[in-house]
């Protein structure tokens, strides 16, 4: 594939091969048609031709207007097929986010575990139990939250060159334009979404102090921590359930504006179709 990275415009060639076969196609068959002399059939073959010419058209200024919005949103310079490109990069955020997620659940349940073993102070541990019981669901939420979406950025890692293939082939098809459409939709918008919640969610976790500075022992071997577990952990929790909101509304909002542009496809392709 080649990009015009400096405009920031793709030109995905080699999904241009089956349109390309199939205009190829139409137009050898008006020919045939034009010389049997039936013209009415050698018009609607170049009419669908021209529908053909009209949805790689469309998909290009799909592209052009995604790379907008993708570079305004992600950075100067950025594209669809550079924020895929990222999603490596994502994946490995998620897997932080979500590791230090579990070292909080851990650091409370030590601190529970350390005070249960300690005589006349072991009722405490029920106590801090409670105190702590919402801060370890926030982290619960975020843990799984983040490892889901450590594996749906590994899996569409794999998928996105088939998406933009199949996708721009698939929109000049009347039949199969609704798969095509669909799976190019989720090209222009997934994997900026993904690297969008990656950086965002990085920023106010692992880049933060508060949230990052913890050792899953420390309140085990450190007595001088478990009266302030529950304080301690108040911050960071706050912090998982924000990110953990944040992530499910950016991806809500990707997949409706997903489901936008797959719609829109099929619907200009009804107002071109020739007669």
């Amino acid at each position: 594939m080649a990009w015009d990275m400096d405009a920031g415009v793709p030109i995905p060639y080699y999904s241009l091969s089956i349109p390309a076969a199939v205009i190829a196609f139409y137009l050898a068959y008006a020919v045939y048609h034009w010389e049997v002399g039936e013209r009415g059939l050698a018009k609607r073959d170049i009419f669908s031709a021209v529908q053909v010419v009209a949805m790689i058209g469309i998909v290009w200024l799909l592209f052009v207007a995604a790379n907008y919005v993708v570079s305004q949103v992600l950075g100067v310079g950025t594209s669809v097929e550079a924020a895929w490109r990222a999603l490596d990069d994502a994946a490995r955020k998620f897997d932080e986010i979500y590791r230090k997620c579990v070292d909080w659940i851990l650091y409370i349940a030590w601190a529970r575990g350390a005070l249960a073993t300690v005589p006349y102070v072991s009722s405490l541990s029920d106590v801090l139990g409670s105190a702590t019981l919402w801060e370890t669901w926030a982290f619960s939420l975020a843990s799984t939250t983040f490892l889901a979406l450590k594996w749906l950025a590994v899996i569409m890692t794999y998928l996105h060159p088939w998406l933009l293939t199949f996708g721009a082939a698939l929109t000049v098809s009347d039949r199969l334009r609704a798969v095509g459409g669909a799976m190019l939709a989720i090209y222009l918008v997934m994997g900026a979404a993904l690297v969008l919640i990656a950086n965002h969610a990085y920023s106010h976790t692992i880049e933060s102090r508060e949230f990052s500075d913890v050792n899953p022992f420390g309140a085990a071997v450190n007595p001088a921590e478990w009266p302030s577990v529950a304080a301690r952990a108040d911050g960071p929790a706050n912090t998982a359930i924000y990110i953990s909101v944040f992530a499910m509304v950016t991806l809500t909002m990707a997949g409706i504006l997903t489901a936008g542009i797959s719609s829109a496809l099929g619907s200009i392709a009804v107002m071109i179709r020739p007669v």
